[in-house]
């Protein structure tokens, strides 16, 4: 038998009234005790799992449908999720780990999961669980902090770049005396450009 925990349970679900901290204790430290229990980590578990298991479709705990479709179900949860990648490449090549951090912060699958505008069922606990009165509130909040992000991160590339080539001009329009002195007809200003 497997047990599996969404962190979500501890807190959201029960809260801590309910006297979660001291079953959670008792109970791991009664597993990690038993002769007949094995506790392990996922990684473990991969290196020793043997056959395979075919997945031909991507898969999820979210409402009926056990699809994606809770976070990449409707245009604007698409746009904002392409608008974020799109930022990927200059976010990487900013080599701001402030950038990065905050990049990988919006990318929580919260924020597009707030944007659902599934309904029934489905769309009540959407609503639950949502800190905005709809879908669309929560849409335009964070293509608005993206936005925001999107100009850090171009101003980022843009210096990052511009020093770059401001490097890359210092290094050669500024030949050591010692180069030109040894290697002068090779380093006329022309023939660096041309290089």
């Amino acid at each position: 038998m497997t047990l599996g925990f969404d962190y979500e349970t501890f807190g959201e679900h029960i809260g801590r009234g309910a006297d979660i901290d001291s079953f959670m204790v008792n109970l791991l430290t009664g597993l990690a005790e038993s002769p007949d229990t094995q506790m392990v980590f996922p990684s473990e578990m991969i290196e020793k799992a043997q056959g395979s298991i075919e997945a031909p479709f991507w898969s999820s705990w979210a409402d009926k449908a056990k699809d994606l479709s809770a976070w990449w179900g409707n245009e604007m949860q698409i746009e904002a999720l392409e608008k974020l990648y799109r930022l990927e490449e200059k976010v990487l090549g900013s080599a701001d780990v402030n950038l990065l951090e905050t990049w990988r912060n919006l990318q929580t699958s919260d924020h597009f999961y707030y944007m659902c505008t599934k309904e029934g069922d489905d769309g009540n606990v959407h609503k639950y669980f949502s800190p905005y009165s709809s879908p669309y509130e929560a849409f335009i909040n964070y293509m608005n902090v993206l936005q925001d992000f999107s100009l850090r991160v171009e101003n980022a590339f843009e210096l990052t770049a511009a020093g770059a080539a401001k490097e890359y001009e210092r290094r050669h329009a500024e030949i050591p005396t010692w180069a030109r002195e040894q290697y002068a007809e090779d380093f006329t200003h022309n023939s660096l450009l041309e290089r």
